[in-house]
């Protein structure tokens, strides 16, 4: 008995031409591997959802794909240290060194993607730059404040 009853995902999501299969052409998913991903089709890699390391080691791998840009999508180009735990009965994941966590409803559901769980924790890591970006639009440079013979 699976330990996820993930559904399949519906969120639409972009593929380059050599990553899906052709039209009515049998094919095997072993030849379309991120074509075929296990959040999409869910029923034909049962051994994801098995046990809770199997799927954190599973999505560990699908982060590291996403960052190093085996995906269409570009939802991340920070390479930051990626983890994520199993806890009593609840996912921590972390990203860098902000986190979060995600029930095990989160994961089944048929909108979880990698892309949307690293959105989640890339609009915690965005905050400070926000922040910084509200400092130097709204605020005089700290340079107006030092003497004129400071600054060369």
């Amino acid at each position: 008995m699976p330990f996820l009853k993930k559904c399949a995902c519906t969120v639409p999501r972009a593929s380059s031409l050599e990553d899906c299969p052709l039209d009515n052409v049998p094919d095997m998913p072993s030849d379309f591997p991120i074509y075929y991903d296990a959040l999409y089709f869910p029923q034909l890699y049962l051994s994801v959802f098995d046990t809770p390391d199997v799927f954190c080691l599973w999505l560990s791998t699908a982060v590291r794909n996403h960052q190093i840009g085996l995906h269409v999508c570009s939802c991340t180009s920070l390479m930051l240290p990626f983890n994520i735990d199993h806890i009593d009965g609840h996912f921590s994941v972390t990203f860098g060194q902000h986190s979060t966590w995600l029930s095990t409803a989160d994961i089944e559901s048929c909108s979880f993607t990698v892309c949307w769980m690293l959105c989640q924790l890339l609009t915690v890591v965005d905050e400070p730059f926000e922040k910084a970006k509200d400092v130097l639009l709204n605020n005089n440079p700290t340079w107006c404040y030092h003497p004129d013979t400071d600054i060369s």
